[in-house]
């Protein structure tokens, strides 16, 4: 099992609107600038991991596991964030991904890419497609 023990201090650096991330690994003491307080903290989480031998990463909030760090983000920013920075322009509700907000102004459009070639029913998601064709069977 590797574990890397991570010290953090938030220090908002005014003067150059930075954000500071200090570290302190075993062994050794290093920091990192951040532009945004958003950038830090993806950046500290992803700093604070803990992987098994087989290389999965471990969601420090759930029992959540995945061999793909951006997945760990991912999921932090779904799950467990508050952060909605993605908002619809035309009925203001807001997503924690761009690509949900993407799926979602499909409904505003009338936008429907995914096409069965059985019957030619239209979808706006794939996955909604994949539920389809597997009833068809």
């Amino acid at each position: 099992m590797c574990i890397v023990i991570v010290l953090s201090i938030l220090v908002p650096v005014h003067m150059f609107a930075r954000y500071v991330f200090l570290t302190s690994d075993v062994g050794s003491s290093d920091y990192t600038t951040y532009k945004t307080k958003e950038d830090m903290l993806n950046g500290s989480l992803l700093q604070s991991l803990i992987c098994n031998d087989e290389g999965i990463y471990t969601c420090a909030n759930c029992t959540y596991a995945t061999p793909l760090k951006n997945n760990l983000l991912r999921h932090y920013r779904v799950v467990h964030s508050e952060d909605r920075p993605y908002i619809c322009s035309v009925c203001f509700r807001s997503f924690s991904l761009k690509q949900s907000l993407k799926i979602h102004f499909r409904t505003h459009t009338g936008e429907r890419p995914f096409v069965c070639k059985k019957c030619h029913k239209t979808f706006i998601q794939k996955c909604h497609l994949n539920a389809h064709i597997c009833q068809k069977r």
